[in-house]
């Protein structure tokens, strides 16, 4: 019997699904899985040991690549001869666990593999040949005395650098049949993975030469319509299977309603790296559909009402804002936003150019800009606005990206008393605020200032995103200031931190810090 048939009748006798509707039910391979089973096992070197050593496999989410790993980590376990030691990785361990816990169920849902195996929480035995299969985390670079002869490395997207694959890839170095299988959905080009990716596609087109690297994967093509269900098949083999047609047509209209939706169903369904390109955030036809009111009766309206706020202070020579967000209360359907700007003299001639002078003089005169008469920004006028509109509304918190700023936040907290906390502008922070504050505007679930600087901003949002999904606006492009956007997702960051549980800071990961106290959450 040929290796491969070996491992296909092991894995069709003796390993079942661990979740989703197949739960319970024998592992049947799809013909596209066990045709990469023909090709890895079976493909041999002139003396007859495996050829290939690793195996890149990169598919969209939801193919069952999980499952098909764990069910080959098993049988590197118990059906490949010899003292095994197969490893699952990744760059957390909780992630690294998602292939050993659905390997570990097969074992406990199988009679045979559990008189052979003892199960520990993170560690399967075979005490017959003193065999193991256990679960590593991405600290494993600085674990010694590893000797795999199968290794799992999972999502390898989300690694940002090589180090833990370097681990893994030289401790095997000594074994025969050593096998490193790599698996992955699409990512960011500004990751290790996609270099990876890189390496296998070279390898697939002839322009690497490496008989030993089996690059296996399936995407949507590269500028194709990706709302066409033909590129769908080309990412996602099993549908039908693990997969249902009908999840990906509501996933591809629901991606039809905001660019941060379209990027995550490119990347996670049609298996497209994301690049560095920055892509628009809103629509403006979106944005224009938004309920406006004018400033001042909205000042009237929300005079006195709870709210939290976000300060975007300029460096020295640009545009700055302030934004306040109300939460609705009884009686009203969706929350409103205030933003104020103020920008120095010296900034406003720099950018007539680019806005246009007329507009520019418009701006200040109708009061969307307050002109500071200075060549800086005086931060000292922009505490004493702020601290006039704490006495007009119940200002709960501010938050303020710290850097260069920490003078003027003192001020605001020891000489107005207003609660100031540091909000980094991070990834991780930004996230969710930023997808929440889209979704309203997409779908008219917020009142907005019927405010020309505000609408210009708003035209110059573009997004960016990490290789794990967070998104923010970019203020990479000096020219399209995008100040009172970015205050508002940090007044609405604060709203939302405000309303969390004592432990719920999953949206402001990089911590809290209390300007001018002595703890902070992190």
């Amino acid at each position: 019997m040929s290796s491969s048939k070996k491992a296909i009748h092991f894995i069709e006798h003796f390993c079942s699904h661990a979740k989703g509707k197949l739960a319970g039910e024998k592992f049947e391979l799809a013909q596209w899985q066990k045709d990469l089973l023909v090709k890895f096992y079976d493909t041999k070197t002139p003396d007859e040991q495996r050829q290939y050593q690793q195996v890149w496999l990169e598919l969209g989410r939801k193919n069952g690549k999980s499952t098909l790993v764990a069910a080959l980590g098993l049988f590197a376990l118990l059906g490949d001869g010899g003292q095994a030691e197969v490893i699952s990785a990744a760059s957390t361990r909780q992630q690294a666990k998602i292939i050993f816990d659905t390997a570990k169920s097969m074992v406990l849902s199988s009679e045979i593999l559990s008189r052979r195996c003892k199960v520990k929480q993170n560690e399967i035995e075979v005490p017959s040949t003193n065999s193991i299969y256990r679960v590593i985390s991405a600290d494993a670079k600085r674990q010694h005395g590893l000797n795999p002869s199968f290794c799992i490395l999972d999502e390898v997207h989300c690694l940002g650098n090589d180090e833990l694959y370097t681990a893994l890839r030289t401790a095997g170095g000594s074994r025969e049949n050593f096998a490193f299988w790599q698996i992955t959905t699409a990512g960011t080009q500004a990751s290790f993975g996609y270099s990876q990716h890189s390496y296998a596609r070279k390898v697939a087109d002839g322009s690497i030469k490496d008989p030993t690297f089996l690059p296996v994967i399936y995407a949507a093509d590269q500028g194709a319509d990706w709302k066409d269900p033909a590129q769908w098949l080309k990412a996602n083999p099993n549908i039908g299977i693990s997969l249902n047609l009908k999840f990906l047509e509501d996933s591809c209209r629901e991606a039809q309603t905001s660019i941060s939706k379209e990027m995550d169903f490119k990347r996670y369904h049609l298996n497209l790296w994301e690049g560095s390109a920055e892509q628009n955030w809103i629509q403006i036809d979106r944005y224009l559909k938004v309920e406006k009111m004018p400033k001042a009766e909205m000042i009237e309206k929300y005079k006195n009402r709870i709210c939290h706020g976000g300060l975007d202070l300029s460096s020295k020579r640009d545009l700055s804002a302030f934004s306040l967000y109300f939460p609705p209360t009884y009686g009203e359907d969706v929350g409103a936003f205030l933003v104020w700007h103020w920008c120095p003299k010296y900034a406003t001639e720099s950018r007539r150019d680019s806005i246009g002078a007329q507009v520019l003089d418009d701006w200040i005169r109708d009061d969307f800009i307050t002109e500071h008469q200075t060549e800086w920004i005086n931060q000292e006028l922009i505490v004493k606005d702020i601290a006039a509109l704490a006495e007009e509304f119940q200002i709960q918190s501010i938050g303020v990206d710290e850097w260069n700023a920490s003078e003027t936040l003192r001020k605001l907290k020891d000489d107005h008393n207003v609660e100031v906390l540091t909000f980094r502008q991070t990834l991780k922070n930004l996230n969710n605020p930023t997808k929440v504050l889209e979704e309203w505007i997409n779908f008219q679930r917020v009142i907005l200032p019927d405010d020309p600087v505000l609408q210009w901003e708003f035209s110059n949002a573009v997004c960016i995103s990490d290789r794990n999904g967070n998104i923010a606006i970019s203020k990479s492009r000096e020219k399209d200031k995008v100040d009172g956007v970015m205050s508002m997702i940090m007044a609405l960051g604060r709203w939302q931190a405000s309303t969390a549980t004592e432990t719920d800071f999953s949206y402001l990961e990089d911590g809290i810090t209390i300007i001018g106290e002595n703890y902070e959450f992190s």
